[in-house]
């Protein structure tokens, strides 16, 4: 099984519309829980490099207590396109007051 970070090889982001998006994305989530890491997801929008569009990237706190943004991100023109690419049965936590302008919430 793929870590998180040897998903999306190339650094493209992946687009929420794709049918095939979905699958990708619950393989590098089952391969965090796999490696007893929890995946976190962080949506922004109008972030530096995609600028204009909804982005949800994986983040994953390891078990050593520390976190990295592995490579794996999905991209869409609206928020309900991105958070439709997310694996199901996460939970949503809405933006703190004290985050970056771009983060829009977090999934885990």
């Amino acid at each position: 099984m793929p870590t998180p970070a040897e998903v999306n090889l190339a650094h493209k982001p992946l687009d929420a519309l794709d049918p095939d998006t979905r699958a990708v994305l619950r393989s590098a989530h089952k391969a965090c829980i796999a490696q007893r890491h929890l995946p976190i997801w962080c949506v922004t929008f109008n972030p530096s490099d995609l600028p204009g569009l909804y982005v949800a990237r994986l983040n994953v706190s390891a078990n050593s207590g520390a976190t990295y943004v592995a490579s794996l991100c999905v991209a869409g023109t609206t928020l309900d396109a991105v958070r439709q690419a997310l694996p199901a049965g996460l939970v949503r936590m809405p933006r703190h007051t004290d985050d970056a302008p771009q983060i829009v919430e977090t999934w885990l």
